[in-house]
């Protein structure tokens, strides 16, 4: 059962990334574990594909440059190491500003925590004046 879910997780994270972040940021491999080969993995329009057989089982590892194995990793460790699921919907909000929806996307970045931040404490004060800095330098480049 752990196999098909990781199964699940890597294609999931395979099929909706794009071409370009996959290839480089991380290596996408499978392997056809009834098979005992490696099966090559086509990429076409920003999506990847592979060749196999319904009902044969396959071991998908998807590597950083680092190393890490990237399904080993908690959801909120891949994110600090730059890697996020993207969705379609290019929605933001609305009611904010730009400066405040690239605030958003920086938030896994911070490291203070919810006490910290409710308390006010000076070190939350200039870990929220470095990530508005660099959400300005981000904003400048577009």
């Amino acid at each position: 059962m752990k196999v098909v879910k990781i199964l699940g997780v890597a294609l999931a994270l395979a099929f909706s990334a794009t071409a370009w972040s996959i290839g480089n940021l991380a290596d996408l491999a499978v392997f056809d574990r009834s098979e005992g080969r490696s099966l090559p993995v086509h990429w076409h329009e920003g999506r990847a594909y592979v060749v196999g057989k319904p009902g044969n089982e396959y071991q998908v590892s998807v590597r950083i440059r680092r190393g890490e194995d990237l399904l080993a990793l908690a959801p909120h460790r891949i994110a600090r190491r730059g890697i996020a699921r993207t969705f379609q919907n290019t929605e933001v909000f609305r009611q904010l500003t730009t400066l405040d929806n690239v605030l958003i996307g920086r938030h896994a970045l911070l490291r203070a925590g919810f006490l910290r931040g409710a308390l006010g404490l000076p070190a939350v004060w200039r870990e929220e004046a470095a990530a508005r800095a660099g959400a300005r330098a981000l904003l400048a480049r577009v």
